[in-house]
C-alpha cells in the first residue's frame, strides 16, 4: 500500500508539473483547410454577396405587393385664370394586378443567390488549394532543412577527419579547403531555406486567420501514391455548378425582357380632400371637390417604342446563348486542368518512388568514399563527388515530393474538394 501511495503521489506531482507545458497537437492538412474556410478574412466578403442577393429577393417581391402612401401637391400662379391656387392631400393605394416583367424579375432574383453561392464555392476551392500547397511547401522546406543538417553533420565529420590527417603531416591542404568551402556554401543555402520556411509559415498563418508570427506544428502527409480519383470527378468542380446557375438566371432575364410586350394592369384607390387650399376644383387626378374616395383601374400597354423592347429581348437571348456556350468552354477547361493534374500526380508518384530508392544508395556511396579516404585508398575529390550526389538525390526527392503535393492540391481543386 505504501508503494502504491508513493507511486500515486509521484504520478500526481508529475501531472501537475507537466500541466504548465503547452500540449501541441500537430495540425493536419484537412484541419488546416477547415480552419481556413472558417477563419480566412476573404471568405465572409464573398458570402456577403449571397446575403445581398437574398435581400434583393425581398425587394422585388415587395414590389409585387400593394403599396400605400400619402400624396399631395400645392401649386399656384398668377393670374388665377392661368393657374389657380389650390392643393390636394390624399391617401393613395396601388395594387398590381398584371405585370409580367415584375413576376419574371421575382423568378430571376430567386436564382441570383445560386450564382453568388457558386462564386463562394469557387473562392473556397481556390483557398483550399492554396492552403494545401503552402502546407506541403512548409513540410518540404522542413525536410530540406533536415537533409541539409544531416549533410552538414557529415561534412563536419569529414572536415575533422581531414584536419587530423593534415596535423599528421599529410598533404591534404586542398582537401581541407574544398571541404570547408562546401561547408560554408551548405550553411548559406540552409540559411536561405530557413528564410523561405519563415515566409511560408507567415503565408499559412495568414490563410488560417492566425497572427503572422504564430508557430505551426504540421502533421506529416502520407506517402505519394498514384491518383485514386474516379472518372468524371471533374464534373464536381464549382465552376460547372456556377455555369448552370448562370444559364438559369439568363433564361429568367429573357422572360423579364419579354414582359415588356405584355400589358400591365394596376388598381389605384385614393381617399382625401380636394382642394384643401383655395377654391378651384381643377386639381389633376381628381375632378371633384370635397372629401371622398376614388378607385381607378389603370391599363398600360406599350404598342411601339422603336424596337427598344425587342432589342432588350434579343440581348437577353444572346446572353442566354453565351451562358450556354460559356458552360461548354468551362467544362472543357476544367476537364483539361483535371486531366493534367491527374497525370502529374501519377507521374510524380512514380518519380518520387525512384528518387527515394536512390537516396539510401547515394548515402552508402558517400560513406564508402569516406571509408576509402580514411584508409588512404580514396581521394578528397571522390568524397566531395559522393557527397554532392547524395545531396542532389535528397534534394531532388524532396522537390519531386513537393511537386506531387502541389499536383495533388490541384487535382483536389478541380474535383471540388
Amino acid at each position: 500500500m505504501q508503494v502504491l501511495f508513493v507511486l500515486g503521489s509521484f504520478v500526481g506531482w508529475w501531472s501537475v508539473a507537466r500541466a504548465d507545458e503547452p500540449l501541441t497537437i500537430p495540425l493536419t492538412v484537412e484541419a488546416a483547410v477547415a480552419e481556413a474556410l472558417e477563419r480566412n478574412v476573404h471568405v465572409p466578403l464573398a458570402q456577403t454577396d449571397v446575403a445581398i442577393a437574398q435581400a434583393h429577393i425581398a425587394e422585388v417581391e415587395g414590389e409585387r405587393w400593394p403599396t400605400l402612401g400619402i400624396e399631395g401637391h400645392l401649386h399656384g400662379g398668377y393670374p388665377s385664370t392661368y393657374a389657380s391656387g389650390d392643393a390636394r392631400l390624399q391617401l393613395v393605394g396601388t395594387v398590381p394586378i398584371v405585370d409580367a416583367s415584375a413576376s419574371a424579375e421575382v423568378r430571376a432574383a430567386k436564382l441570383a443567390p445560386a450564382v453568388a453561392e457558386a462564386e463562394v464555392a469557387i473562392q473556397k476551392s481556390d483557398l483550399a488549394r492554396e492552403v494545401r500547397t503552402v502546407f506541403a511547401e512548409i513540410l518540404a522546406l522542413e525536410s530540406e532543412i533536415a537533409l541539409r543538417d544531416a549533410g552538414l553533420e557529415r561534412l563536419q565529420a569529414y572536415v575533422d577527419l581531414v584536419s587530423v590527417r593534415q596535423r599528421a603531416g599529410d598533404p591534404v591542404a586542398g582537401d581541407v579547403l574544398r571541404a570547408r568551402a562546401q561547408q560554408s556554401r551548405s550553411e548559406a543555402e540552409r540559411a536561405g531555406v530557413e528564410g523561405a520556411l519563415r515566409a511560408a509559415e507567415i503565408s499559412l498563418n495568414g490563410l488560417l486567420g492566425h497572427a503572422p508570427d504564430d508557430r505551426l506544428v504540421l502533421a506529416p502527409l502520407p506517402d505519394p501514391t498514384p491518383p485514386s480519383s474516379v472518372a468524371q470527378a471533374w464534373r464536381r468542380a464549382p465552376e460547372l455548378l456556377g455555369s448552370d446557375a448562370d444559364i438559369a438566371e439568363a433564361a429568367a432575364e429573357i422572360a423579364v425582357a419579354k414582359g415588356g410586350f405584355i400589358p400591365t394592369v394596376d388598381l389605384l384607390a385614393n381617399a382625401g380632400a380636394e382642394p384643401v387650399l383655395g377654391s378651384s376644383f381643377d386639381a389633376p387626378a381628381n375632378t371633384g371637390r370635397g372629401v371622398g374616395v376614388e378607385g381607378m383601374l389603370e391599363l398600360a400597354w406599350p404598342l411601339w417604342n422603336h424596337g427598344a423592347t425587342r432589342a432588350q429581348v434579343s440581348q437577353a437571348e444572346l446572353t442566354h446563348t453565351q451562358a450556354q456556350q460559356s458552360k461548354d468552354a468551362v467544362a472543357h477547361d476544367v476537364e483539361l486542368a483535371w486531366s493534367h493534374a491527374r497525370q502529374e500526380v501519377d507521374h510524380l508518384a512514380q518519380q518520387v518512388a525512384k528518387w527515394r530508392q536512390l537516396e539510401p544508395l547515394a548515402l552508402d556511396a558517400t560513406l564508402y568514399a569516406e571509408s576509402l579516404y580514411r584508409g588512404g585508398a580514396g581521394s578528397g575529390l571522390d568524397v566531395m563527388d559522393a557527397y554532392d550526389a547524395w545531396m542532389e538525390a535528397g534534394l531532388s526527392s524532396n522537390e519531386a515530393t513537393f511537386a506531387y503535393r502541389r499536383a495533388e492540391a490541384e487535382l483536389a481543386r478541380w474535383e471540388g474538394r
